[in-house]
């Protein structure tokens, strides 16, 4: 059995690691940016405000199902 090194496997597979990391930020731009375009017509179909839209945005993310 071989010994496992973090720093071996970090530098092995750099460009894997990267590429996700970038993707994953870039992807939650993207969701936020489409919530966005939708908002006013989501408060306006839910009788929110601005505060109570903000409360929302900023509560219901750690709530959601994970997939």
């Amino acid at each position: 059995m071989t010994q496992f090194s973090l720093r071996q496997y970090l530098r092995d597979n750099a460009t894997w690691l990267g590429a996700g990391v970038l993707l994953t930020f870039l992807s939650s731009f993207g969701q936020t940016f489409f919530i966005s375009i939708f908002a006013g017509n989501i408060r306006a179909e839910f009788g929110l405000g601005h505060g109570a839209w903000g409360v929302f945005t900023l509560w219901a993310p750690p709530f959601r199902p994970s997939l």
